[in-house]
């Protein structure tokens, strides 16, 4: 639990212990009561900075995405994400020896060769699912909670299947660090490489790993009007980031993103 939460917790206690002393106590006494109980609320020095991290983050993607713009064709980043990925600390999501490099915009390892993609994929992947309230969300692909919990924050529900040595981290991450969408995450430890029919059909799909071929029983999970991105290429060279949208009379229109390098994802391996 963060400073800032504890802080939360310890002032309504306080306020519950106390609450004789304030009926009692002059209105001078009072007042001075309350202003040392917002002291307590008030941002940590630690959360301050992380805040103070996030935000740079943030305007470093902003000017990724105006660079990376002459490949991909988007040069402005969804503010709905951005606001998103503002409320959830990235610290919380890595290895404690990588928080130090939380916020730089680099992929950060998580298990075995996998890793944690860099801000500026994340915040690409999110905004081409142009993700909506209402919207019910498949994530599938190595996550510790960061990209389930941002979704949260943009969807109405979020069905997560990470990787299997990494499932118990990301339902221990998402309820410490981020309390207020715990409620919309549903973690499942599973071969994500056949999705998750039973919840579907889905509004955006993320797939955070590559397929050697255009996943068409995933396509088969969408509804309509649905998005879905994922790494579509060989699994020992490059991969194109594919976005797939699925039309009222059930056409697929697809579109190439960028070429990225990212860890296949095989059948019966989550197994």
């Amino acid at each position: 639990m963060s400073n800032y939460l504890i802080a939360i917790k310890d002032f309504y206690h306080r306020i519950e212990n106390k609450r004789q002393c304030f009926a009692k106590s002059s209105t001078h006494n009072c007042m001075i009561c309350i202003m040392a109980a917002l002291l307590l609320i008030a941002p940590s020095g630690d959360e301050a900075f992380d805040i103070r991290d996030r935000r740079a983050m943030i305007s470093q993607v902003q000017k990724d995405t105006v660079f990376m713009g002459f490949f991909t064709g988007l040069f402005q980043i969804d503010e709905k994400v951005l606001s998103s990925m503002l409320k959830v600390s990235r610290r919380n999501y890595v290895p404690l020896s990588y928080t130090h490099k939380a916020y730089h915009n680099v992929a950060l390892p998580l298990y075995d060769d996998y890793y944690l993609p860099e801000p500026y994929m994340v915040a690409l992947m999110l905004h081409m699912l142009d993700i909506s309230p209402t919207d019910k969300v498949l994530e599938i692909g190595v996550d510790s909670g960061y990209h389930a919990t941002i979704m949260a924050y943009m969807a109405d529900k979020v069905y997560s299947l990470p990787h299997v040595d990494l499932t118990d981290e990301a339902q221990i991450n998402v309820p410490r660090s981020n309390r207020d969408i715990k409620d919309k995450i549903v973690v499942k430890s599973g071969d994500g490489f056949y999705g998750w029919k039973e919840k579907g059909p889905y509004n955006a799909i993320l797939v955070k790993q590559a397929f050697e071929y255009v996943p068409h029983h995933l396509i088969e999970q969408l509804a309509v009007g649905g998005r879905m991105v994922v790494p579509v290429g060989s699994q020992n060279g490059t991969q194109k980031l594919m976005l797939f949208v699925k039309q009222d009379n059930g056409e697929i229109i697809s579109r190439r993103l960028v070429d990225i390098q990212i860890a296949p994802l095989s059948e019966g391996k989550w197994i």
